[in-house]
C-alpha cells in the first residue's frame, strides 16, 4: 500500500570520521543515487567504493534499495547485501558502506536532526542529585538479567537520546535503536556505546566509539536479534544503554525493555526398544519415550497410545504421580526433557498356536494451547504362544543334529613344529582329527587319525589336511572348514654369498701373475669371467678357493653366484704395465747391532741383523738366514763380521767387536788391580756412507774422536785396506773405496778396548784392483768438524691393538716396504726401534721418540712412512708399512617382523640390526609373492638409511600373500662396489588371502 511522501524524509549521512550529513529525499526525483562519481546524489569517497555503488528508489513506500556492484561489502541492518536484488527499507535501516552509515529517517518515525550548536556553548543539562539506585539482578539460564527496568542516570557532559524504551517482537525480528549522543562538555571527547542485560550474541552496535568535538554530535544504531532458541525466553528482558565518556570519566545510562513472545516448539524420541517380544510368562511388554520442549516457554505436552486392533492397553508411567491409561499431560520447561515409562498388556494371549501375534502401536504427542501437527512414533510388540510348533520341530532337529555330530568330520588339531625354516630345513607336521574319518595329507593317505611326519621343503609350502567320510560326500560344503586344514610353511629364501673376490694386487707388469681369492657360499651356480670368457666353477672350488691369472693387458674380472633365489656379482680390474728394466737389486744391510759391546767373561752378547737382495748371509763365515738373531757367550775380545752376497756376486758386509772383560779374581794377600777403564769412541764418521764411481778420485773422508786414556788406535778396512795403526785420538783419513767397504776403529786403553764401525756402500765399481789408501796427514790445526752417522732404523712394525690375528694380515713385504691388509675399522698398534737419531716422525701423527709406539682407527687405504733424522746429517732414513683395507662384512639383519593396516592394503616391516651402523650404507628389503617366492628388491639404501629400522611397503595392495626378507647394504672398499650381507635369518609372512 502507497504512502504519501512528505518533506521529512531524510538520509542521515555518517562518516568514517563521525562527520554527519543530511540529504533530503525530494519528493519531485524520487531516486538517490550513492558512489564517488560526482554526478551521484551522495557522494562517498574512499577505496573500494564504486562509482555508481548503489540506489535507493523511494518513489513509493516501502523504499528499496539495490546494490549495483560487487567491490567492497555494502550491510543492512548488519545483514551483507548481495546486488542487483531489491531490498526493502525500513525508517532507522543503517546502510553501511565500508566506514560510511546511511541511515534512512521517516517523517513517522523519527525526529528533524536538532540544528547545530555553537562548540563553545554549553548543553543545557541538570546533573541528577544523586546517582539511580542499582536494580537487582537475576540469574535464568546462565545469564545475569535485570529483574526490572534499569533506572536512567545523566551527566551534562554525556548526553544522548534514544528513539523510543520498550518493544515487544517475536524471535529473529529485528529491533533497531537510533541513539543521538552530544558531546555537552568543554574538550575533545571519546565516547563508547555498550549494551547491559542482553546477550553479546544478539546485539550489535555501530559504531561502538565515536569521537566528537565540543558540542556535536553523531547518531549510532543498536540492533537487537532474538534468535529462535530457547534460550530467548519469552517475557520481558530488561536492559540498559550506557555511552561513556574516556575524556570526561563519566557516563549517561537509559533503561529499556525488550518483550518477547512465546514460541512452541518440541521434539519427541524414538520408542525404545521399538520391537520387543514377550514370552507367555511375561505378563506386559515395556517401552520408553522423551519429550524435549524445543520452544522459548513452559509447554503442556498430550501424550497418548493405542494399537490398530485395540488388542492391548497402555498405561504412562509418570513417577510420583502413578500410572494413567491410554493418554497424560506432560508440563515441559524450556530445553527440558521428560521421560516416560510406558506399559503395553496383551487383552487375548494364546496357549498354543503355530504363529507368534503381533501388535503394530501408535504413541502420539502434541502441544495442549498451540495449533500445531502432532507427533508420533511406532513401536512393535510380538506375543508369543506357550506351546508351538517349534518345540516339535526341535526335538527332530536334535534327532538329525546327533547323528551330524557323531560323524561330524573334524580336525581338532594340524600345525607345524616351525612355521619358518631356511631352505632345506626340517619341518615336522602333527595332527588329530575325529576317529570316524579317513585323513590325505596333500592327497597322500594318511593311517593314522593322530600322528606326526617330517618333511624337508625347499621352497614355501602349503600342507593340506582333509578329513573324508559319507558326511563329507554328503554335504561337502558345510563341511570343508571343519574337514579341512591348511598349515603353511614358509621357507626363507638364502641367497648367494660372495664373501671374498678380491685379487692379491690390482696392478702388475706384464709377465707377472697374480692370485684371485675366492669365498662363495649358498650357490647352485658360480661363473667365473675373466679375458678368457666365462669359466663355470664346480663346487668346492667356489668355496675358499684360489685362482692365478697373468693378464696381458688390463682386464676386468667378474664372479657371478646363483642359486634358485637370485644372483649376487662382484667385479674388479687388474691394471697391466709394461714391464721396464730393473737393475739387479744392490743388497744392503738395513741394520746390524750387538748388544752390549762390552760385557764381562761368561756373559752373553746378542746379534740381530737383517740383510736385503742377497742370496745368503755368513756371520764370521758361517751361513745364517737374512734376517736373524743370535746369542754368543765369547770369552775375549771377538770381532764378528757379518756379510751378504748378492744374485750378481755382488757383496756387503759390516763389522761389529765385542769387548770382554776378564772375570775378577780375588787374592788372600793383596789387592787386586782394577782393570784399566776403556776409551770412549765419540763419533766415527764417514763424509759419506754411498759412493757412486764415475771415474777420477772418488773420495771420502773419515773423521773419529775418542776420549779418555789409549794406548793405541787401529783403523782395519775390509776388504783391500788392512790395518793401520797409530792414529790419534782425534782426526780424519781420506780414503778412496771401489767396492762396498766397513771399516773398523778400534781404540785400546790395555786391555780394554772400543770400537765403532762405518760400511762405504759403492755402487758401479770397476774390475780394476783398488790401490792401497793414501794417507793424509793430519792437520797440524783444529781437527776436521765430523759428519755425524746417519740414524739407523731396527724395524717398524704393526700388530693388532686388540691382539687378534683376523683383523690385521702380513701380505707381503718387498724393497723394504710392509703390507698389510687390515680390516676395516681395525685399530691398528705401530711400534718401532731407532737408534742414533734426533728427530723421529710417523708421517701425518707428529713427531715420536726412538723406542715408541702408537695406534691408529684404519678406515682406508694408506701408506705410513717412519722418517728419522740426525742433527748434522741431512741424511733421512725412511720405513714404509703400507695398509690395505679389507672390508668389515656386516651380520644380517635381525628379528624380522611385520604388521598389515586394518584396511589389509599396506604392510609394515621392522627389523633389528646388531652391527656397526659405521660400516654400513643403508638396508634393502626384498618382497615376494607367496607361493612363487620370487624375490625381489622393493626398497634400496637409499630409501632405508643405516638407521633406519622400519619400512611402509605402499605398493603391496593388497598386502595378503607376501613374502619379506632384510639385508644390511656395505661398500667394499677395495673394490668401490656396493656389497650386501646375508639375508635376515628369519622372514616374514602376511596373512594368506581368503
Amino acid at each position: 500500500m502507497e504512502r504519501a511522501l512528505t518533506v521529512k524524509d531524510q538520509l542521515e549521512i555518517i562518516s568514517p570520521t563521525g562527520e554527519i550529513g543530511f540529504y533530503d529525499l525530494a519528493e519531485d526525483k524520487g531516486i538517490c543515487n550513492i558512489g564517488r562519481h560526482p554526478d551521484n546524489d551522495i557522494i562517498l569517497t574512499g577505496h573500494g567504493i564504486a562509482l555508481f555503488h548503489a540506489v535507493i528508489d523511494y518513489r513509493k513506500k516501502p523504499y528499496t534499495l539495490i546494490v549495483l556492484t560487487r567491490d567492497g561489502q555494502t550491510m543492512l541492518a548488519g545483514r551483507s547485501v548481495s546486488p542487483n536484488l531489491a531490498r526493502n527499507l525500513q525508517s532507522g535501516d543503517a546502510i553501511e558502506v565500508l566506514g560510511y552509515t546511511v541511515i534512512l529517517l521517516e517523517s513517522e518515525s523519527s525526529t528533524p536532526p536538532p540544528p547545530s550548536m555553537p562548540a563553545n556553548m554549553p548543553v543545557p543539562i541538570t546533573r541528577p542529585e544523586s546517582a539511580s539506585p542499582t536494580i537487582p539482578t537475576q540469574t535464568i539460564n546462565g545469564q545475569q538479567r535485570f529483574a526490572g527496568r534499569p533506572p536512567d542516570v545523566e551527566d551534562e557532559r554525556v548526553i544522548f537520546t534514544i528513539s523510543e524504551i520498550e518493544w515487544t517482537v517475536n524471535v529473529r525480528d529485528t529491533v533497531t535503536i537510533m541513539l543521538e549522543i552530544i558531546n555537552g562538555g568543554d574538550l575533545i571527547a571519546g565516547f563508547n556505546i555498550r549494551l547491559d542485560g542482553l546477550p553479546p550474541e544478539w546485539v550489535t552496535i555501530y559504531p561502538t566509539d565515536i569521537e566528537l568535538n565540543v558540542g556535536d554530535r553523531s547518531s549510532a544504531t543498536v540492533t537487537i536479534e532474538p534468535p529462535r532458541e530457547p534460550n530467548s525466553r519469552a517475557g520481558a528482558h530488561h536492559f540498559r544503554i550506557a555511552v561513556y565518556s574516556r575524556t570526561y570519566k563519566r557516563e549517561t545510562v537509559r533503561g529499556a525493555t525488550l518483550n518477547i513472545n512465546p514460541y512452541y516448539r518440541f521434539s519427541m524420541g524414538q520408542i525404545a526398544p521399538r520391537r520387543q517380544t514377550i514370552s507367555w510368562f511375561k505378563e506386559f511388554g515395556m517401552a520408553e519415550i522423551s519429550l524435549t520442549n524445543l520452544g522459548n516457554s513452559s509447554t503442556a505436552i498430550r501424550v497418548d497410545a493405542s494399537d490398530e486392533e485395540r488388542g492391548c492397553n497402555f498405561e504412562f508411567d509418570i513417577p510420583g504421580e502413578g500410572r494413567f491409561a491410554r493418554q497424560t499431560e506432560f508440563f515441559v520447561d524450556p530445553e527440558g526433557t521428560v521421560t516416560s515409562q510406558i506399559y503395553i498388556t496383551p487383552f487375548n494371549r494364546k496357549f498354543i498356536g503355530f504363529v507368534n501375534k503381533r501388535y503394530n502401536y501408535t504413541i502420539n504427542a502434541n502441544v495442549v494451547d498451540a495449533q500445531q501437527t502432532p507427533s508420533s512414533s511406532f513401536g512393535e510388540l510380538t506375543d508369543k504362544p506357550f506351546i508351538g510348533k517349534l518345540p516339535i520341530f526341535l526335538m527332530a532337529l536334535s534327532l538329525i543334529i546327533f547323528i551330524v555330530w557323531l560323524f561330524w568330520p573334524s580336525i581338532d588339531m594340524f600345525d607345524a613344529d616351525r612355521k619358518t625354516i631356511s631352505s632345506g630345513g626340517d619341518v615336522t607336521l602333527a595332527w588329530q582329527a575325529s576317529p570316524l574319518v579317513n585323513l590325505r595329507l596333500n592327497d597322500d593317505p594318511l593311517e593314522e587319525t593322530h600322528g606326526s611326519k617330517t618333511f624337508q621343503p625347499d621352497e614355501t609350502t602349503m600342507y593340506e589336511l582333509r578329513a573324508v567320510n559319507w558326511l563329507t560326500r554328503l554335504m561337502p560344503s558345510l563341511t570343508k572348514d571343519d574337514a579341512v586344514r591348511n598349515a603353511q610353511v614358509f621357507v626363507t629364501p638364502i641367497l648367494p654369498s660372495i664373501n671374498t673376490f678380491r685379487p692379491e694386487q690390482t696392478e702388475l707388469v706384464m709377465g707377472q701373475s697374480a692370485r684371485i681369492f675366492i669365498d662363495v657360499a649358498d650357490a647352485d651356480q658360480v661363473t667365473f669371467i675373466g679375458p678368457d670368457g666365462n669359466q663355470p666353477l664346480e663346487e668346492p672350488s667356489f668355496k675358499q678357493a684360489i685362482r692365478s691369472v697373468a693378464p696381458i693387458q688390463d682386464a676386468d674380472y667378474k664372479i657371478i653366484a646363483i642359486n634358485k633365489y637370485g644372483e649376487q656379482e662382484q667385479n674388479f680390474h687388474i691394471t697391466v704395465l709394461e714391464p721396464t728394466p730393473t737393475p739387479v737389486p744392490t743388497p744392503g744391510i738395513l741394520y746390524f747391532s750387538v748388544n752390549p759391546r762390552v760385557i764381562t767373561a761368561g756373559q752373553e752378547v746378542r746379534l740381530q741383523w737383517e740383510v736385503i737382495n742377497v742370496d745368503n748371509a755368513t756371520l764370521n763365515g758361517d751361513d745364517y738366514p737374512a734376517q736373524g738373531n743370535i746369542q754368543f757367550s765369547p770369552q775375549q775380545d771377538t770381532t764378528y763380521f757379518l756379510a751378504g752376497f748378492g744374485k750378481n756376486g755382488s757383496q756387503v758386509s759390516e763389522v761389529a767387536r765385542v769387548g770382554v772383560t776378564p772375570p775378577p779374581t780375588q787374592t788372600p794377600t793383596a789387592t787386586p788391580t782394577g782393570t784399566p777403564a776403556p776409551p770412549v769412541i765419540d763419533f766415527f764418521d764417514s763424509s759419506t756412507t754411498e759412493l757412486i764411481l764415475e771415474g777420477g778420485s772418488d773420495d771420502i773422508t773419515l773423521s773419529w774422536s775418542v776420549k779418555g786414556k789409549t794406548t793405541s788406535i787401529v783403523l782395519v778396512g775390509s776388504p783391500g785396506y788392512g790395518t793401520i795403526p797409530g792414529l790419534k785420538a782425534q782426526g780424519n783419513l781420506t780414503v778412496s773405496p771401489g767396492e762396498t767397504t766397513s771399516f773398523l776403529l778400534t781404540a785400546s786403553n790395555g786391555e780394554s778396548q772400543a770400537s765403532a764401525s762405518i760400511q762405504i756402500k759403492v755402487s758401479e765399481a770397476t774390475a780394476t784392483a783398488t790401490v792401497p789408501p793414501t794417507i793424509t796427514p793430519e792437520p797440524s790445526a783444529t781437527p776436521f768438524p765430523p759428519t755425524p752417522s746417519a740414524p739407523n732404523i731396527f724395524y717398524f712394525r704393526a700388530e693388532s691393538a686388540e691382539g687378534d690375528a683376523d683383523d690385521i694380515v702380513q701380505i707381503g713385504s718387498s724393497a723394504g716396504v710392509r703390507r698389510y691388509e687390515v680390516l676395516a675399522g681395525s685399530a691398528v698398534h705401530f711400534t718401532w726401534e731407532v737408534k742414533d737419531a734426533d728427530k723421529v716422525e710417523l708421517t701425518d701423527y707428529g713427531q715420536f721418540g726412538q723406542s715408541d709406539n702408537v695406534e691408529v682407527l684404519i678406515k682406508e687405504n694408506k701408506t705410513f712412512t717412519l722418517n728419522a733424522q740426525r742433527e748434522g746429517n741431512s741424511e733421512i732414513v725412511s720405513a714404509e708399512i703400507n695398509i690395505t683395507v679389507k672390508p668389515r662384512i656386516p651380520p644380517p639383519p635381525e628379528n624380522v617382523h611385520g604388521t598389515t593396516n586394518s584396511n589389509g592394503t599396506q604392510n609394515t616391516i621392522d627389523w633389528d640390526f646388531s652391527g656397526d651402523e659405521e660400516y654400513i650404507v643403508g638396508f634393502r628389503v626384498y618382497r615376494a609373492d607367496v607361493p612363487e617366492n620370487s624375490f625381489s628388491r622393493a626398497a634400496r639404501e637409499d630409501e632405508l638409511g643405516k638407521s633406519a629400522r622400519s619400512w611402509l611397503d605402499t605398493e603391496s595392495n593388497p598386502a595378503c600373500n607376501k613374502a619379506y626378507f632384510v639385508v644390511a647394504v656395505y661398500l667394499d672398499v677395495q673394490t668401490g662396489n656396493l656389497e650386501e650381507s646375508k639375508p635376515s635369518a628369519e622372514s616374514w609372512f602376511s596373512l594368506t588371502c581368503p
